[in-house]
């Protein structure tokens, strides 16, 4: 695909080491679906290569947002080199992280840490026949940066519902706190956050009787 001008509007910080970047288009705007990727080059930063980052936003949004938590090299530079004004490149969409296509109506989906990024555009889907309820389980309450977004779009849909799970309080999230084997039968599971809090959460389904066929995950791996 065409790489897209975009301009840096906004920067939000986050205490846990989060960036948040708002992008306006410099003409042709990204077309994208809820979930979706895209790859990103910005200007004036040592490293000129594109890196893949969730969008956050919601394509019914005029702005692009994308919320990026410092991993490695790359995305640890960029919190402190990012600036409004700076330029980007925006070459995209990909990815097939949608809830729209699933088999099952009802679902579940299971987010960690930084891995909320794709449900927060979920969350602004306006499609009625899903019921979905969101887990996200986050470090301690004050790294759920997005937690009063998110209460706020599911009071906009009643048929979404949400969990933040606080594992500094409550250990690690198991499927069995909140699902029976029965519970989940004809469910669609997304599952979006750390490789090892995914292979588990993978795992815990498998034993519960879910398809592997009806497990959809994103998965982390440049830095």
């Amino acid at each position: 695909n065409k790489k897209l001008s975009y301009t840096i509007s906004s920067i939000k910080h986050f205490d846990n080491d989060i960036l948040e970047i708002s992008l306006d288009a410099n003409g042709k705007k990204l077309a994208y679906e809820a979930g979706q990727f895209t790859f990103v080059s910005f200007e004036g930063i040592k490293t000129k290569e594109s890196h893949p980052f969730t969008i956050s936003s919601h394509p019914s949004e005029d702005q692009l947002r994308f919320t990026i938590k410092a991993l490695g090299d790359y995305t640890a530079d960029i919190q402190t080199s990012l600036k409004e004004g700076v330029k980007a490149k925006v070459q995209g969409s990909f990815g097939h992280f949608t809830f729209k296509k699933s088999k099952y109506q009802d679902q579940v989906w299971l987010a960690g840490g930084i891995g909320i990024t794709p449900f927060l555009s979920f969350l602004k889907e306006a499609k009625s026949d899903v019921k979905a309820t969101l887990v996200w389980s986050a470090s301690s309450k004050d790294q759920a940066n997005y937690k009063t977004e998110i209460e706020e779009a599911t009071k906009l849909n009643p048929n979404f519902k949400f969990v933040a799970w606080d594992s500094e309080k409550q250990n690690h999230f198991h499927i069995e706190k909140l699902y029976k084997t029965e519970m989940l039968k004809e469910h669609s599971i997304y599952v979006c956050g750390p490789e090892v809090m995914r292979e588990s959460y993978i795992k815990q389904l498998l034993q519960k009787g879910v398809s592997i066929g009806d497990i959809h995950y994103e998965e982390f791996s440049f830095r």
